[in-house]
């Protein structure tokens, strides 16, 4: 060891320094005893390390066996070195920069830079030290001259010229018996009540060649208990409105999915979907919105709202509105939009078809009105069901409104579907009626009324019967034929059908009355109306063309308990007041002959 010398009263004097340069250190014993001067000499500086007097070689700090630990102290009033058993400081009057070793060797590594706190390893509430890396403050303000930032935090990995760029890794501590730790990212808070916190942003950068970066948010899997919860929300706004939660895919060529799925189960259901809107407590729950997006240039795109496949049976699909305990239910509209130049778009309700063949039918269509289930109320009635189609507003007299057809299903090789049409009644009333008419028209005629079976090429066309139903205790319902009124009368005619085979005659006309078991049967009466002149009642058969005319019979019935006939009387009322003549006829027969009076 070299040392320069000194006077001995300089060496001993508690106000002078000692300086002590040191060439290189050949033994570890040096600063055994340099410590023990330190120790007995309290006011004395030394100065191991100085331009003038560098150290040449390694630079050894070890413990003292003797006095025990030491320190290590360096500085000057803008900065300063401390290292200690109990803390290790560096305050800088510049920028602290550690830097690990670079390396141009083949097939090795830059070196590394670890910063690791230490080990609790007391087993009586023993805690691992913390690392804490922050930035600096800034007080600039704008009274004193112009505001400042505090200093920012960059965690980058290296980079790479063709492999990977380094990777970041953020994790939080492990736990044997307890939680796992936690991780928190925050951005700071600006002064209250009127500063702005700052955004977090977390994101790929773009790339003009290759993919750009997924990012990924999942909690981890576990085997016995469940998995964490991911909790996507903005916060609450007491007095303002609160943020938007804000779910898009990119600007594309082909844009990407938006996919919402819940998780699969192996022992029990699925998971469920649950989309619902915040509740308002003056204004009512929000609205839920469920659109495909406008196009200016093609079609807008579809939206579709169904069940799942399954092998067993498929879910069910609801539309419906909320319950109202003191308003009025929503509507549930189903509309097709308008089309500016093309056909109208179609709105199909369509129950599932089958392929089993043991099974009874398909699926049913079923439309019905609401219940009115308020027992009190004495003038309510029951939802309608209106069924009508469209309007058409052109000025054109050939413009037609659309057509509305009920229409049963056809069957490959057996009977096509019923069609029924029935009202409902009340346990103590009526049923309701069954009104079939076209509707009224201002300037035209009104449509016709058809109701009749369908034609058939190779078997007999269908019966068609009209007829009001049975009365168990009162007086059954009348049938009506009734032509409507107008400056010209409308005819009621009744005509069977021709026949077009050969040899066979044309279909019956049959009136007859009703029958009864302890009473006369019911009259049949055919008479012209009161008028001032009433028309003529003519019962006249066709005409032969090829073989004589139909007979024209007027006959009562045979009698098997009683007399034998009643007479039949031909009554003529003789103009102006004349007394009516009758002609009795016989017991059988009677022929009717015109009489010119």
């Amino acid at each position: 060891m070299l040392v320069h010398s000194f006077p001995l009263s300089l060496f001993f004097s508690p106000f002078f320094p000692l300086y002590l340069c040191l060439g290189q250190l050949e033994t570890p014993r040096t600063f055994s005893v340099l410590g023990s001067l330190l120790r007995f000499l309290p006011n004395l500086v030394l100065l191991l390390i100085s331009a003038e007097n560098p150290v040449v070689g390694n630079l050894a700090v070890l413990p003292d066996p003797d006095f025990g630990g030491g320190e290590i102290r360096a500085g000057t009033p803008t900065w300063n070195f401390t290292l200690a058993l109990e803390l290790f400081e560096v305050n800088s009057g510049g920028d602290v920069n550690l830097h690990a070793a670079s390396v141009q060797g083949a097939n090795e590594a830059g070196g590394d830079v670890a910063l690791t706190a230490g080990d609790g390893q007391g087993l009586d509430r023993g805690s691992g030290g913390d690392v804490a890396i922050s930035a600096g403050d800034g007080s600039g303000s704008e009274a004193h001259g112009g505001v400042g930032r505090g200093g920012n935090v960059a965690l980058k990995s290296g980079d790479a010229l063709d492999g990977d760029g380094g990777t970041i890794k953020i994790a939080a501590g492990n736990s044997e018996n307890g939680r796992g730790g936690h991780l928190e990212l925050s951005s700071g808070l600006g002064p209250s009540p009127h500063g702005t916190p700052g955004s977090i942003a977390i994101f790929t950068p773009g790339s003009e060649v290759g993919e750009t970066g997924g990012v990924a948010i999942k909690t981890g899997s576990s085997v016995d208990a469940p998995s964490g919860t991911i909790e996507l929300s903005t916060g609450s706004a007491e007095l303002t409105e609160s943020g938007d939660l804000i779910l898009t895919t990119g600007k594309a060529r082909e844009v990407g999915l938006i996919r919402i799925q819940a998780g699969d189960s192996s022992l029990a259901a699925g998971g469920d979907i649950v989309l619902s809107s915040g509740d308002g407590a003056t204004h009512g729950s929000g609205r839920l919105s469920l659109t495909s997006a406008d196009s200016s240039a093609a079609s807008s795109g579809d939206l579709r709202l169904g069940s799942g496949s399954a092998q067993t049976k498929t879910g069910v699909v609801t539309l419906q509105t909320g319950d109202s305990s003191a308003g009025v239910g929503g509507a549930v509209s189903l509309s097709v939009g308008r089309s500016g130049s093309g056909v109208g778009g179609d709105m199909r309700l369509a129950a599932g078809a089958t392929d089993d063949a043991t099974a009874a039918r398909a699926g049913t269509v079923f439309v019905t009105g609401g219940a009115f289930n308020n027992g009190e109320s004495r003038t309510s009635s029951g939802g309608d069901i209106d069924i009508r189609g469209g309007d058409n507003l052109a000025a054109s007299s050939e413009a037609v409104g659309g057509d509305l057809a009920l229409r049963s299903g056809a069957s490959a090789s057996g009977v096509g579907g019923d069609v029924s049409i029935s009202s409902s009644a009340g346990p103590k009333a009526s049923s309701g009626r069954i009104t079939i008419l076209s509707t009224f028209s201002k300037f035209g005629s009104s449509g016709a009324v058809t109701v009749g079976s369908g034609s058939s090429e190779t078997m007999d066309s269908a019966a068609t019967s009209v007829g009001s139903g049975d009365a168990a205790e009162g007086t059954a319902g009348n049938l009506n034929f009734l032509a409507g009124s107008g400056a010209t009368g409308g005819d009621a005619i009744l005509s069977a059908g021709a026949s077009t085979g050969f040899g066979s005659p044309g279909g019956k006309v049959s009136v007859t009355s009703g029958r009864t078991s302890d009473s006369p049967s019911g009259e049949v009466s055919l008479r012209s109306a009161q008028a001032v002149a009433s028309g003529e009642v003519r019962l006249v058969t066709g005409t032969g063309m090829a073989g004589p005319s139909g007979a024209a019979q007027v006959r009562t019935g045979d009698s098997t308990g009683g007399k034998l006939a009643c007479s039949v009387l031909c009554s003529v009322f003789i103009s102006r007041h004349r007394a009516s003549q009758q002609i009795p006829a016989g017991p059988f027969y009677t022929f009717l002959h015109y009489l010119s009076i």
